[in-house]
């Protein structure tokens, strides 16, 4: 039987919440990178760039060993590839949706004219 302290608690819930927050920091900072870049260089290229990176990181997070074969090696390669994944996410979301406003016109209707 484990006994745990409060602090040694308190910890480690920092830590979740620090992993958590570096997914939302990578998010937003990868649509600005991103985004930028497929206006340069087409948003079709950067969307496939995107999902490539998104599944790359998706299979080194299944391949990455446990802790009991590589130690702390292993949840800091697990937090470097959440945050690569989350960085090329939201890219992939903007480039969707900046592709998909570009095909609808919106017209405005001006209430003179009902």
């Amino acid at each position: 039987m484990q006994v745990h302290c409060r602090s040694e608690q308190g910890g480690k819930r920092a830590v979740a919440f620090g992993v958590f927050a570096i997914g939302y920091v990578s998010r937003p900072l990868g649509g600005i990178v991103l985004s930028s870049l497929g206006d340069r260089f087409g948003r079709r290229v950067i969307f496939l760039v995107s999902v490539l990176a998104m599944s790359a990181a998706t299979i080194g997070i299944g391949l990455i060993p446990g802790y009991a074969s590589i130690g702390v090696l292993a949840p800091v390669l697990l937090v470097l590839l959440l945050s690569h994944k989350a960085f090329s996410s939201r890219a992939n979301c903007l480039a969707r949706s900046r592709t998909s406003l570009k095909r609808f016109r919106f017209e405005r209707v001006s209430s003179a004219d009902s």
